[in-house]
């Protein structure tokens, strides 16, 4: 390669070098309008430059182009352009239009050269462009990737530290909360929590809100928080809002996470509401041991506002249904059989039908409750109905441990 024919060209090039600057500048403003923010402009002046000045001084100097970082300003432009919503393809877009455009203006100072091969020094420089190229904007994604991560996490900090005062503060500033997390708080609020239980299904949460806006009709406004196990939503509905609670669970299923929501309730207050009423679902969700895929509150309400008393809980349950609030599987089975069973109208033919068992099984098992476990079925059952959607929702903890129902 003649490094000397390299060196008299960037020598050429360069006496008219800031004159290509500003031309570039302005040929920046059409090429890629969405690059050209007022408050970068400075930044993208000087970013401009250096790059300029890294690939003559590459070119002149034989620098290997994998030795090279980026210029601070470069760096700085790129922060920048995270910060005001730049995407990165456009910010690829400028490099690639100014290293095609660098490399033609520097191509015209060849036949002024003495030059003993115009073909070697075109090869050779188109070489070390190509590769300065994708050293310079391999970093360039890599620290837009990194930043746009970071004010990610700082985002959902700050949102989290909003609605942690929307939740806790007697009198939080309504209007500034507001202004910080995008969403307005008059209206109807709807709070949703989802996960998953295995962490190989994570992904599917990211379809969550577009899930959501599917299956609910008449959402005006949406905000999320979360991880990559969990999330919270919260949506703002519109008067006589609908949702498709079938359609969400079979997307949920689809999707392999799990859904609670809360109560639909109105105002700052209503959003307080909803969050509590959301978070106490998943919590009975947790512990259910049928593992449901979606539970809405309205569904589960007179068991989840019991929540906070375990203990008086456990006692309803021993007291309602006897030896059969043993935590053992016959047991589990019997109360399933028979919660089934009252809520299909004491029908054995329905609740067969329901369970996929034989009627003479089902005839069976409520016998077997009846008379081996004292259980009292004539007359008016609702304290039994209860207690049977306690144990089904909140499982061993309001059951008799084995140790417990052998002592005498």
């Amino acid at each position: 390669m003649n490094t000397e024919a390299l060196v008299q060209m960037v020598e050429a090039f360069s006496r008219r070098r800031d004159a290509y600057i500003a031309d570039a500048l302005n040929a920046l403003r059409v090429e890629v309008p969405a690059l050209v923010d007022p408050t970068l402009w400075r930044l993208l002046v000087a970013t401009t430059t250096e790059n300029v000045l890294l690939f003559l001084d590459v070119l002149a100097n034989g620098i290997d182009p994998q030795m090279v970082m980026p210029p601070s300003s470069s760096i700085a432009h790129t922060k920048g352009a995270v910060r005001h919503g730049i995407p990165l393809s456009d910010l690829l877009r400028a490099y690639r239009f100014g290293q095609k455009r660098l490399l033609n203006e520097c191509f015209k100072e060849l036949p002024s050269i003495s030059a003993a091969d115009t073909a070697e020094t075109v090869i050779a420089a188109m070489n070390i462009s190509a590769a300065l190229h994708d050293r310079v904007t391999e970093q360039i994604a890599a620290i837009y990737a990194e930043e746009a991560a970071r004010r990610v996490r700082d985002d959902e900090a700050i949102r989290q530290e909003w609605i942690a005062h929307l939740l806790t503060e007697p009198n939080p500033d309504i209007a500034h909360a507001e202004s910080v997390l995008r969403y307005r708080l008059a209206g109807t609020h709807l709070a949703v929590e989802a996960w998953v239980d295995d962490a190989s299904a994570a992904a599917g949460l990211h379809e969550l809100v577009p899930m959501l806006r599917t299956v609910v009709h008449g959402v005006d406004d949406v905000l999320v928080v979360g991880g990559e196990l969990q999330r919270r939503v919260w949506l703002r509905l519109r008067p006589r809002a609908d949702i498709d609670l079938a359609a969400l669970t079979n997307k949920a299923d689809s999707a392999q996470f799990r859904v609670a929501l809360g109560r639909r309730a109105d105002g700052s207050d209503g959003f307080r509401a909803t969050t509590r009423t959301a978070a106490r679902v998943r919590e009975l969700a947790i512990s259910a041991a049928h593992r449901p895929q979606v539970v809405a509150f309205d569904d589960v309400a007179s068991v989840a506002l019991l929540a906070d008393e375990p203990t008086e809980l456990a006692a309803f349950v021993a007291s309602s249904l006897g030896s059969l609030a043993d935590a053992d599987p016959r047991c589990e089975l019997l109360r399933e059989t028979i919660r089934v069973f009252l809520a299909t109208n004491r029908s054995y033919a329905d609740t067969a039908k329901r369970m996929t068992f034989h009627r003479n099984t089902i005839y069976q098992r409520v016998q077997q409750a009846v008379e081996q476990h004292a259980l009292r079925l004539d007359g008016e059952c609702m304290h039994v109905v209860l207690a049977l959607d306690i144990c089904r929702w909140y499982g061993a903890a309001v059951l008799r441990s084995s140790a417990a129902a052998s002592r005498p």
